[in-house]
């Protein structure tokens, strides 16, 4: 895959009012170039990965986004997602790349000041991933593989979680708020997977999406929300429903194409939007 640097179009180093009008029940928080994916929270504040392996750092200050820095990561090719990890009130954020022509794959681990902690080379290209705080394992998405893995991240190497079964393109990853089970999309075959991290075993928990291109629970711990960028929309399901046919879409006008859910303001989403160089605040 050719990696290329992309150039934002804006660099966004003020205050970003969060409540600029756009579409029906969306509000515009930020304009960055492409972004890719979305992870914070309201009280931690946000990395938005943009196109090119760029990261950009915001805090939240009155309801808005302010940004803070940016670093790259494009020593380690082509960053797919992004995740936050804390600890002990320390804040870090975790990327997956994967360059071919190391013909590998990373993760790695960033202070919020944009330097380095730690990186490891994995023998897999990475796609979702996320971090459980109760364990201190990130889990990951193989893109080239029906795979899952998990690595600690004070250390170690990466070991096998599971294989699913008749996947295709295994990408977005979120680990469930119990720890007890993570969900994995597969953007080709339009359904989400739920893998019980005790018998490792995965069932299909939602389907007849078409593009399902980021996975977050919402503020109430027990509400999957789905964001697909071929139907341009945000759909949910309740977590505890044991397989979902039709998911219920909960946004479903003014986005292009959703690549990324955070916890918003007062309960609402942070939405990142590729094609339209975006990032929306809404209600769903």
């Amino acid at each position: 895959m050719a990696l290329r640097r992309f150039v934002p179009l804006a660099a966004c180093c003020f205050l970003v009012p969060a409540l600029l009008p756009a579409q029906p029940g969306l509000q515009l928080a930020l304009k960055v170039g492409n972004p890719v994916a979305i992870a914070g929270t309201p009280g931690a504040g946000y990395y938005v990965l943009s196109r090119g392996s760029v990261v950009y750092h915001y805090v939240p200050v009155d309801g808005a986004l302010k940004f803070q820095n940016r670093f790259e990561n494009i020593q380690f090719g082509e960053s797919s997602d992004v995740t936050v990890a804390s600890i002990g009130g320390q804040e870090s954020a975790i990327l997956t790349s994967f360059s071919s022509a190391a013909h590998s794959g990373f993760i790695s681990r960033y202070s919020p000041d944009g330097q380095l902690i730690k990186a490891w080379r994995i023998a897999r290209y990475p796609g979702g991933i996320d971090f459980d705080s109760a364990s201190g394992n990130v889990y990951y998405s193989a893109i080239d593989s029906r795979e899952i893995y998990r690595l600690h991240i004070d250390g170690g190497q990466p070991e096998f979680v599971c294989e699913i079964d008749g996947a295709q393109h295994l990408g977005a990853l979120v680990v469930d708020p119990s720890g007890r089970s993570l969900y994995v999309a597969d953007s080709d075959k339009g359904v989400v997977y739920r893998v019980d991290l005790k018998s490792n075993r995965a069932t299909v928990a939602a389907q007849n999406l078409r593009q399902p291109s980021a996975l977050r629970f919402g503020e109430d711990r027990k509400t999957l929300f789905i964001a697909d960028a071929l139907a341009h929309r945000i759909f949910s399901i309740p977590a505890a429903q044991a397989s979902t046919l039709h998911p219920a879409a909960v946004i479903s006008a003014g986005l292009f194409a959703p690549s990324g859910i955070a916890p918003g303001f007062n309960g609402a989403l942070l939405i990142s939007d590729f094609q339209s160089n975006s990032v929306y605040q809404a209600a769903p």
